[in-house]
């Protein structure tokens, strides 16, 4: 996998619901996915990914873990990869 194509969650952007939604246009479905909280803040501080954080893995992306059904696991290899 291309690491220009993981998220700041370490997320595949093909497999996220926002990144989809976003390059299709489609407005409607925008408004029903949580706003990236997680994106937001890696981009305040200035990191792409979050394990080039030097809080990471905090509160935030645990939780956001905590409410994918995909492979968590894959994604902490994808931000390991990615520091």
């Amino acid at each position: 996998m291309h690491m220009l194509n993981i998220g700041s969650c370490g997320i595949d952007c093909g497999e996220c619901a926002a990144y989809k939604a976003t390059q299709a246009g489609d407005m409607d479905k925008l408004k029903n996915v949580p706003d990236c909280t997680v994106y937001q803040c890696a981009h305040e501080k200035g990191v792409r990914v979050c394990s080039q954080c030097g809080d990471y893995s905090c509160g935030k992306l645990e939780a956001l873990w905590k409410g994918y059904s995909l492979d968590v696991d894959q994604m902490k290899g994808n931000l390991a990869k990615a520091r």
